[in-house]
């Protein structure tokens, strides 16, 4: 082997080295159909995100950033006039958690979002970004597009209609929201 192609070879392995941690940082989720985001949530609802702000667990283990969502339209799940999302992660008191992939809100969004609470106690995205779906010009947008999805294994005998979610970016609100209710409807009542 010659002295430039040792050359490139060890440049190849200084860039995979450099790109290591982002490789480690991909967080791969179940794939989620619309049918799944609706049975998974213990909450849908629309609304504004009004703030943000971190705090430590009932622990003081982890890091969480809670947004408090102001309810505009509660579709499943009851109708308060505000709700709180945690995430993990965030910065406090000069120590930084990183989660990978973690779902972030800015104050002023407009979000379609999907929750379920969490051992925790605190109300999650569903699926990661797949659960939530930012409002503009009057049509979703959803926010999976930076995970890695896997196929999840089907059982058999289950077969029915499944919406993809990449199928619903872009369509207005009024026809997301009346799938979302189609479905909510559709479902049995919690016992």
């Amino acid at each position: 082997m010659g002295r430039g192609a040792l050359l490139k070879m060890v440049r190849i392995g200084v860039a995979l080295l450099a790109l290591a941690p982002w490789l480690a940082w991909a967080t791969v989720v179940p794939r989620l159909t619309l049918e799944d985001l609706v049975d998974a949530s213990d909450r849908v609802v629309q609304g504004r995100v009004v703030a943000s702000w971190t705090a430590w667990d009932q622990n003081h283990r982890y890091i969480w950033t809670h947004y408090r969502i102001r309810v505009a339209e509660a579709m499943k799940g009851g109708g308060a006039a505000e709700i709180v999302i945690s995430e993990p992660g965030g910065s406090l008191d000069g120590q930084t958690l990183l989660i990978a992939d973690a779902v972030a809100y800015t104050p002023g969004e407009e979000v379609i979002v999907f929750t379920r609470r969490v051992p925790a106690g605190y109300l999650r995205t569903t699926g990661y970004g797949q659960g939530k779906y930012s409002v503009r010009n009057g049509r979703v947008a959803n926010h999976a597009a930076r995970l890695t999805l896997a196929e999840p294994a089907r059982k058999a005998g289950t077969a029915r209609a499944q919406t993809p979610l990449d199928k619903l970016n872009g369509i207005p609100v009024a026809d997301f929201k009346a799938r979302v209710r189609a479905l909510i409807s559709s479902r049995p009542a919690p016992r």
